[in-house]
Order: C-alpha cells, then sequence, then structure tokens
C-alpha cells in the first residue's frame, strides 16, 4: 500500500486549480508583491533614499522617491488625542498598496488599529491584514474608502501645486 506524502506544493497549487479560490490567489500575489513593496519602504527609510518632507493641513507629509519607479506617500496627523497615518505606494503612478493606523495613547490607556491594503486597478482594495479594534469590524465599513482618502490627499497636493 503506497503512502500518501502530503506536500505543502502541492496543496498551494491545488488552491490555484480551483476557480471558486480567486480572492485567495488575489491574496497570495498581492503578499508576494508585497515583499517588493517592503524592500522600498526599507530603503525609504535608509539615509541613502531623497525625502520631500512638508507640512500641509496640520498633517507632515513625507515622500520618498524609492527604487523601481515606486514612490511612497506617508502622512501623520493628529487630531486631539489621536495619532494617525496614511501610507499609499505607487508605482508607475498608479496606487498599489495602502496602510492606515490609528493610535490612542493617552497616558495609561493605549489603543491601536491599523490595516494593509493591496488596491486592484486602483479601483478595488482587498484587505491583506488588520489588527487592533477600529473601523474593520463595523458591517457597513467598505474598504474601498481608502481609495476615496487617497484621492482626497491627491487633491489636496494638486491644489497646493505639490508634485505627486
Amino acid at each position: 500500500m503506497k503512502k500518501l506524502v502530503y506536500t505543502p506544493f502541492l496543496s498551494f497549487m491545488m488552491l490555484f486549480a480551483s476557480d471558486a479560490s480567486a480572492n485567495i490567489r488575489f491574496k497570495i500575489e498581492a503578499q508576494t508583491d508585497l515583499f517588493d513593496v517592503r524592500k522600498q519602504i526599507e530603503y525609504c527609510e535608509s539615509k541613502k533614499s531623497k525625502h520631500k518632507i512638508f507640512k500641509l493641513n496640520n498633517a507632515q507629509w513625507d515622500i520618498c522617491q524609492a527604487k523601481k519607479q515606486t514612490k511612497i506617500i506617508t502622512i501623520n496627523y493628529k487630531k486631539e488625542e489621536m495619532k494617525y497615518t496614511e501610507s499609499y505606494v505607487l508605482r508607475h503612478g498608479k496606487l498599489v498598496y495602502a496602510f492606515e493606523e490609528q493610535l490612542d495613547d493617552r497616558e495609561g490607556y493605549e489603543w491601536i488599529w491599523n490595516c494593509r491594503y493591496a488596491i486592484v486597478d486602483e479601483k478595488e482594495a482587498e484587505v491583506l491584514s488588520s489588527l487592533g479594534h477600529g473601523k474593520t469590524e463595523d458591517d457597513n465599513w467598505n474598504p474601498n474608502e481608502i481609495i476615496g482618502m487617497y484621492k482626497k490627499r491627491m487633491e489636496q497636493m494638486r491644489r497646493l501645486g505639490v508634485e505627486k
């Protein structure tokens, strides 16, 4: 009697054989692409990268031109006790990845929420991960809101004459 040997590779390949697994395939492909995005973010965090940093509407904006036609725009701002971060990764001028975070760090109290998105054709946001308690727990929440946030930010930059 032959023993069946379980191999992760075969089970991984079976995912790609099913039409019902299109969403899973997308997430795996997006995660693979995120390895490259992570490299670009690390490059922007290094001293080698060029940054354009400025204040706009009580927020600090950091635009980093990374390698491989990748630009990373990070916006940090504070409202009352909450700190917010929005990051947008553009490849060849198109939004491909977004990250948002909310942090309440009042003394004696700490609360954090963040969400990572892969963006499909600048029209649809696919949630890759969400940590903490936040708007992702609301049944009426729409992940595509991040695309609207991005468009508003780009409009702010355009009105002020800041290049994207």
